[in-house]
């Protein structure tokens, strides 16, 4: 059955409730909008180059965006709120909702808002069936951090990134290792290093899971990854931010 893990970090000010909240008036307006099909408003909830991410589709314009939802036959009964922390700017807030359908499907719904416009969206099936573990995750994880901060960039990306992972950080999303290894070639620098506390870990199904955490050490921003099980079984990062 589906885990969600909530880790209360009072260090960093921040104070998760595993209770669903009040729904916020940016969802209500979001799920208004949606209901009543005007997807004239509905459009302005994101930015002009915002991208939604899911595991079979990938849109990159709020045009594209707009149209995907204008397209759909959801009818979305509920959006529920359950964890929201600002990043380190005060501009860019996240948030995850579990969005629930007519035809009982459920959905995490991830929302990375950027003055109070969604630019960048994840929704990922949740599967309540599934027995998960994530004690892969947790050794990727670690494997991770050791080779970033022993500066091996080419073992991390190629040992810890799926082939076509996402990159997301104030720019066009990047696509892909070879981009990756040019973007982080800053962890290069003999004096870098970076640890990874998550702070908010649920796992949808036997293929994918959502962490978001905080980062210490050379970057002390907040993260996010996507981790997706390979067709091998291996997990990987398959979306990467740290807007």
């Amino acid at each position: 059955m589906k885990k969600l893990f909530l880790i209360i970090s009072f260090g960093f000010g921040l104070i998760c409730y595993a209770q669903k909240v009040n729904i916020s008036k940016q969802n209500k307006a979001w799920l208004d909008d949606y209901k009543a099909k005007d997807f004239s408003s509905f459009k302005n909830h994101y930015a002009e180059e915002a991208y939604l991410w899911s595991p079979k589709d990938f849109f990159s314009s709020q045009q594209q965006i707009e149209n995907a939802y204008a397209g759909s036959k959801w009818k979305i009964t509920s959006l529920d709120s359950i964890f929201e922390t600002k990043a380190h700017t005060k501009e860019v807030l996240y948030r995850v909702n579990h969005l629930s359908t007519q035809d009982n499907g459920n959905y995490l719904q991830l929302l990375i808002y950027q003055k109070a416009k969604i630019c960048f969206e994840v929704l990922l099936p949740i599967d309540e069936s599934a027995d998960l573990n994530r004690k892969s995750i947790d050794i990727l994880r670690e494997k991770w951090m050791r080779l970033s901060n022993s500066h091996n960039l080419q073992d991390l990306v190629y040992d810890c990134y799926a082939e076509n992972a996402l990159y997301f950080n104030h720019k066009p999303v990047l696509e892909g290792r070879i981009q990756l290894m040019q973007e982080y070639s800053y962890m290069k620098n003999p004096n870098y290093t970076l640890h990874l506390n998550p702070i908010y870990f649920e796992m949808t199904s036997e293929n994918y899971a959502l962490e978001i955490g905080q980062c210490s050490g050379s970057y002390s921003g907040k993260y996010i990854i996507i981790w997706e099980k390979q067709t091998d079984g291996k997990w990987m990062v398959c979306m990467d931010s740290n807007v």
